[in-house]
């Protein structure tokens, strides 16, 4: 039986509250909000700022949202931080960790990634900036800061009992992984020497039709899907501003490009697309040079 949640039995996450989106809830007027929903409002702002690290909107969000997940699941009807403090902070391995790992709602990785959020809202809560520091007494802020030093043990405890998660699933792709002769028919197919050829033509002014357009397009979905085991999920949902925070690994000379939104994400997270540098410089010409034709800049 896999290790790996089947489905996801949380609730599922709400894209609005009171009419507005979590952006415009997190950014608005905090008067008339409570203790819990002041420091949840000042945290986004803190991530936003050179004090939290200048982080993207993206990030942000992320953080700000899983910090408020764990304090919501461990208190729904609370309006204050006293949920993640309770039991000297141990409530957060006893009712939100353990159980979504024996339950295998969640993976270990996702699990982590909450913890890391909430290691940066204790960060947070150290600094004191921001936010009304009379609104969070002297013991409880201690506890919140300890868990910048706690929280990294309960990281290792689950990577420890679910490291075989990852092994598990490299394993299984592999089985199902395209061999290098299959990357090398398609390389030598019509279609990819004529889109070779229009990419190359593109970044000398030469403006291509709307079926040369369609060309490159596939020749370049088809291509990563290759280079990525087939799977087309994380590839429909790539988005645009991901591509441009491609890291680049140079032992194995291949850049991952994340995704973070696709079939499996709530349980296993953000997933990664590679491409070897040749392809990546082709998806650059493409993104640079050919698609802003056919496309607005921002799709």
């Amino acid at each position: 039986m896999s290790d790996f949640a089947d489905s996801d039995e949380e609730e599922e996450e709400e894209d609005e509250i009171e009419g507005l989106t979590w952006k415009e809830w997190y950014e608005g007027n905090d008067r008339q909000r409570n203790v819990r929903e002041h420091f949840m409002s000042c945290f986004y702002k803190y991530l936003l700022h050179a004090e939290g690290g200048l982080m993207s909107e993206e990030q942000t969000m992320l953080h700000v949202r899983q910090v408020h997940k764990v304090i919501n699941a461990l208190d729904a009807e609370g309006d204050d931080l006293t949920c993640l403090i309770r039991n000297q902070c141990m409530d957060i391995w006893e009712h939100f960790c353990a159980p979504r790992l024996r339950k295998k709602l969640i993976t270990g990785n996702t699990i982590k990634t909450y913890l890391r959020s909430l290691e940066i809202f204790a960060k947070f809560v150290e600094k004191g900036l921001i936010y009304n520091p009379e609104l969070i007494s002297t013991s409880q802020k201690q506890l919140l800061i300890s868990l910048q030093t706690r929280l990294p043990d309960y990281k290792k405890a689950i990577h420890r009992r679910t490291a075989h998660e990852t092994t598990t699933r490299d394993v299984d792709e592999s089985y199902t992984a395209l061999e290098p002769k299959d990357l090398r028919e398609l390389e030598n197919s019509e279609l990819a020497k004529t889109a070779i050829k229009l990419i190359g033509l593109s970044i000398e002014n030469h403006v291509l039709t709307r079926s040369e357009f369609t060309t490159v397009r596939d020749f370049l979905i088809v291509t990563t899907l290759y280079e990525n085991a087939s799977r087309p999920g994380p590839l429909e949902n790539a988005k645009l501003k991901r591509f441009h925070q491609a890291v680049y690994t140079p032992e194995k000379k291949r850049y991952t490009i994340l995704v973070d939104e696709h079939k499996t994400t709530r349980h296993q997270g953000p997933a990664e697309l590679t491409v070897d540098e040749r392809l990546y410089g082709y998806l650059k010409i493409y993104v640079n040079y050919i698609r802003p034709a056919f496309c607005g800049l921002r799709d």
